[in-house]
């Protein structure tokens, strides 16, 4: 894919990831269609049911190959319980993920297409600020977690994280982080056919 595609998938990422608090979801659909029939992946860009059935196909796509492990998940559940303590301490772990999920998902491919596209200086400069935007996002989402599973057990709930390993590492969480915003994503997208 070129640099281009790239943008406006990350575009019609962002649409979908944002659908949810979009004045307009209709509207928001009907762009992500326009950027989708710019890339070829649809023929009909105002056909609502195949714009959200191609874009969850793709991202469904993306996700086997970014997650590799299956090691980490959240409990949405404790979420809900403590949101009221989460909001007065500030954890915005929610818009962190998305952040997070929104750099990771075309990162490959991002860097893919610069590789092809562009001689080797600008491309580490690029390369180098994309990963450094990365690890400092995923430095909030580990904050946010911690924060949680400590008010999880001040609060005498359930930890926000579930985990098969005894210590998983920043990959299994980053890789739980990106699938827990697509599988959000596509329940909403789900209830716009």
């Amino acid at each position: 894919m070129t640099v281009q595609e790239i943008e406006k998938l990350k575009k019609v990422d962002e649409i979908m990831f944002n659908l949810q608090n979009s004045t307009d979801p209709q509207k928001a659909l009907l762009q992500a269609g326009e950027f989708l029939k710019g890339l070829n992946l649809i023929d009909d860009q105002t056909n609502i049911e195949g714009i959200i059935q191609t874009y969850t196909d793709n991202l469904h796509k993306q996700l086997a190959k970014i997650i590799q492990r299956k090691a980490v998940s959240f409990n949405w559940t404790t979420l809900e319980y403590l949101r009221k303590y989460a909001d007065e301490d500030g954890i915005q772990v929610e818009e962190h993920f998305k952040e997070y999920a929104l750099i990771v998902l075309r990162f490959n491919d991002q860097l893919t297409a610069w590789r092809n596209e562009m001689d080797g200086h600008n491309y580490r400069i690029l390369a180098q600020n994309l990963d450094h935007e990365r690890s400092n996002i995923h430095d909030f989402c580990l904050m946010d977690i911690k924060l949680l599973d400590r008010l999880a057990n001040i609060n005498k709930q359930e930890s926000f994280v579930m985990s098969q390993k005894t210590n998983p590492d920043r990959t299994d969480f980053g890789q739980a982080i990106v699938k827990a915003c697509c599988e959000k994503t596509c329940k909403i997208l789900a209830s716009f056919k």
